[in-house]
């Protein structure tokens, strides 16, 4: 090999090495603008979160200060919920009683029905019921 072509290999070799250099540049800025950006996505996200956890710590300090009301309330649906099934039971029976009733004796259970409507309405005469 002479030294012209030494020369040009020479030149060659600085041209490949800088063009690779500005690719390596333009890949840095990308890189550093992608970073910068899912950084900047994160710190919003942190603010986010931290409003949150404020938000939430309130809310449970503020629960854990009701907590004896809710027990008071929890309470008091347990016993509507037992009179609720208690009146459902009667209810049943009630209903079973009746079709006993209306199947043997039709003329009785129409008067006891008509006797309880005309009670009814005149119980609540006044009143809005639903």
């Amino acid at each position: 090999m002479n030294s012209e072509d030494v020369r040009d290999l020479n030149r060659n070799l600085k041209k490949s090495v800088k063009s690779l250099d500005m690719v390596i540049e333009g890949f840095e800025k990308k890189i550093r603008k992608i970073v910068q950006v899912n950084l900047n996505k994160l710190e919003k996200l942190e603010l986010k979160a931290n409003r949150m956890m404020r938000k939430l710590t309130v809310k449970l300090v503020a629960l854990e200060g009701d907590e004896e009301t809710i027990q008071q309330a929890l309470k008091g649906q347990v016993g509507a919920f037992s009179n609720i099934e208690e009146m459902f039971f009667i209810l049943y029976h009630n209903i079973r009683q009746n079709q006993f009733l209306f199947a043997n004796d039709e003329k009785t259970w129409w008067k006891e029905f008509l006797e309880l409507k005309q009670l009814y309405k005149e119980q609540n005469e006044g009143k809005d019921v639903i």
